[in-house]
């Protein structure tokens, strides 16, 4: 659901903006407030920032980048295509798995 925050302040009470607390559009905030109702939407008015945990990008599963190596890939040219392997996968240049 949606909350609209009129009026943030930071520890010391002091008006804030969200991009001067480091808070961006996906990240996960804790704020503290009196929660209230205006023309049937949630609120919350003078919001006292808590924490922000920011947002980290899933990573794709099909990628090199989903590989935790321990060990050092090997690069080799196969028909003329450089292939990296990783963990006994099998990535071209730009990440994406071929097998």
């Amino acid at each position: 659901g949606k909350i609209y925050i009129y009026g943030l302040l930071n520890a010391a009470g002091e008006a804030q903006k969200f991009a001067e607390l480091n808070v961006a559009e996906k990240d996960t905030v804790t704020l503290k407030g009196s929660y209230s109702e205006h023309n049937n939407k949630a609120q919350i008015k003078d919001a006292l920032f808590v924490s922000v945990k920011k947002y980290v990008e899933p990573v794709d599963p099909t990628t090199i980048d989903a590989v935790r190596a321990n060990k050092q890939a090997t690069k080799v040219i196969r028909e003329g295509q450089v292939i990296i392997i990783r963990e006994e996968k099998e990535f071209d240049v730009v990440g994406r798995r071929v097998k």
